[in-house]
């Protein structure tokens, strides 16, 4: 594979697939049940314990406004490393990975723009079909778990990986 093909994981939210890069992944986990939390947002769904460190689990789904995850047993936690620490999102299942070079890949139309500006980085064309290609920094960022943020509440406090 040469420098210009980023690696995606590929996954599914309901009947959509979407992406991040393959590189920005730390782990994959089968779901279990986080400790919830009291007086977080609703997406939040708690927190895991990852190595001894409190991992907190965004429903990517509720994020989206798509209602919460229902859990089966293809539901999976992505964890990434954000800011130097570990942060998980549930999504209904992993789908592949898949080389994605820059000719698949497609910008935004302005209309999904004012849906999403942060999260969503570009569309890409594979062989799986139309993939949302995810920035995980961003959909972390904005869901202000661990944003310092002065637009979000209290942001969620845990220990650095």
């Amino acid at each position: 594979m040469t420098d210009n093909f980023d690696q995606l994981l590929t996954f599914v939210l309901g009947s959509e697939s979407n992406g991040v890069a393959l590189n920005s992944v730390q782990e994959i986990r089968h779901y279990e049940a986080p400790t919830k939390l009291v007086s977080v947002p609703a997406a939040l769904l708690g927190v895991i314990h990852l190595r001894d460190v409190k991992v907190p689990v965004l429903d990517l789904r509720a994020h989206f406004g798509m209602g919460t995850s229902p859990v089966t047993s293809a539901s999976v936690i992505i964890v990434f490393l954000v800011d130097g620490r570990n942060v998980g999102i549930l999504v209904d299942a992993v789908s592949d990975v898949v080389d994605v070079g820059p000719e698949q890949q497609r910008s935004v139309p302005e209309m999904v723009k004012l849906v999403d500006t942060l999260s969503l980085q570009c569309i890409a064309a594979t062989e799986l079909g139309m993939v949302l290609m995810l920035n995980h920094r961003r959909l972390i960022q904005k869901s202000c778990i661990l944003s310092a943020q002065s637009d979000c509440a209290e942001p969620l406090q845990l220990e650095a990986a």
